[in-house]
């Protein structure tokens, strides 16, 4: 996967996201003046999302809406939570798009 970028979009804000591909399953993902290095999992039921550089770690469900990430991921604030959540959705997408290519 390339480096990619999406917009984040909460109430009547929004703002670019970069989400750039490391090894192994990890993303460094920015926008809004936050980098977080996440780390993804999926699982039958939903998502493992690990922010090491946020002390944050949580299982998200399939589904899942920006709010979601305050929750069970534990991030503080909105704007990060949305920032993550775009980057999750362009993530997952791209992950979708490249099985569909691959059959």
């Amino acid at each position: 996967m390339q480096t990619g970028q999406v917009i984040a979009r909460q109430g009547h804000d929004q703002w670019p996201v970069v989400i750039e591909p490391q090894l192994g399953g990890w993303y460094k993902v920015m926008g809004r003046s936050s980098r977080l290095d996440v780390y993804i999992k999926e699982t039958d039921f939903g998502l493992l999302v690990s922010v090491p550089n946020y002390q944050r770690c949580g299982y998200v469900p399939y589904g899942y809406r920006n709010s979601d990430f305050m929750q069970y991921v534990d991030i503080d604030n909105i704007t990060d939570a949305t920032t993550l959540a775009a980057a999750l959705r362009y993530i997952m997408s791209q992950k979708e798009e490249k099985e569909k290519a691959a059959q």
